[in-house]
């Protein structure tokens, strides 16, 4: 008769989990929608150094989350595949701020944009957003940007680096004449970006535009009127206000709530065509959780705001096509 020790040995299984966002069992490249993009690069941070660990911190989070399991089903995203994460995070080495995003835009130009795919950064510090703008820039050249943050990024430079975590929408800005940029949650602007700001909506047209929307005040219909029918959204997670998240790089008091920035992504996003996104700046704190799982919970509620509108659609593209009986 074998003894307790030899039955829990042959009981027990170990396995390797994969590092994939939720730690869903499997995933297919071709079947996904989205395309999560960790990258741990904090190169330009200036005040608390550290979102280099998001990423990692993020998808470890993202375990715990209920909403895409049961024992009985699976959530359709899951089950269906619609997201997929590079399991290998993207290395950034060697060279300027400049050269990394060059190569960070061309990765995603060529990997996940080419393929039809919704980039989505998980960061890092907020400069990696130029790189996915960018890469969207050559395939859409008329979208606005919605840029959810304490800070409105917009400075010529800083430090003599243009491409600083706080030039981040100057550069996004100034990438065409066809890109507009809708600001919410500011909350930190020195005054020669305030002097920036007033002279740019003078020159607000139909074409280009920029609409800054200070914190707390989220009108949500009049944010959506600012935008353009194609969308990128970029979420600083310092929008929250810093007794919600504390784990960032330049936390700032007197900022938004879960409920207002989980309440104006899905009024965009169920109206506007989700061309890419990223969630960005979370500095883990040392046995401190809390704000990494609500980074992971902000992920996964993109992913699955943006599923609902896809299958919406294809579902109305089905009853369309039995309709006319093609």
């Amino acid at each position: 008769m074998e003894n307790s020790h030899t039955e829990l040995k042959t009981q027990a299984k170990a396995e390797v989990v994969p590092l994939r966002f939720a730690g869903v069992p499997e995933q297919d490249f071709e079947r996904a929608r989205v395309a999560l993009i960790p990258v741990p690069y904090d190169a330009t941070t200036t005040y608390k150094s550290g979102s280099r660990e998001g990423p990692m911190a993020i998808l470890q989070a993202s375990m715990q989350l209920d909403e895409p399991w049961g024992e009985e089903e699976w959530h359709p995203a899951v089950a269906e595949q619609f997201f997929y994460t590079f399991e290998h995070t993207i290395a950034l080495h060697g060279g300027s701020t400049q050269e990394h995003l060059a190569s960070l835009s061309r990765f995603i130009s060529e990997e996940v944009v080419a393929h039809n795919k919704i980039p989505f950064i998980i960061g890092g510090e907020h400069s990696l957003a130029f790189a996915s703008i960018a890469a969207l820039y050559e395939k859409h050249n008329d979208f606005s940007i919605l840029h959810l943050d304490a800070h409105p990024d917009l400075r010529p430079d800083y430090h003599g680096d243009r491409y600083s975590h706080a030039s981040v929408m100057r550069r996004s800005y100034e990438l065409g004449d066809r890109v507009s940029l809708t600001e919410v949650g500011i909350r930190s602007v020195d005054r020669d970006i305030q002097k920036y700001i007033g002279d740019q909506i003078k020159k607000n047209t139909a074409v280009k535009s920029l609409s800054v929307f200070y914190a707390p005040d989220v009108p949500m219909e009049e944010i959506e009127k600012t935008l353009k029918p194609k969308v990128y959204i970029t979420v600083d997670l310092d929008v929250f206000d810093h007794s919600v998240m504390p784990a960032v790089g330049t936390p700032q008091p007197g900022g938004l709530n879960w409920y207002q920035v989980t309440g104006l992504l899905e009024y965009v996003i169920v109206r506007h065509e989700i061309i890419g996104m990223d969630v960005v700046e979370l500095a883990p704190i040392p046995g401190m959780v809390a704000p990494d799982f609500a980074a992971a919970k902000l992920v996964w509620k993109m992913i699955e705001m943006v599923y609902n509108i896809t299958r919406n659609e294809n579902i109305n593209n089905i009853n369309r096509e039995r309709e006319y009986g093609l």
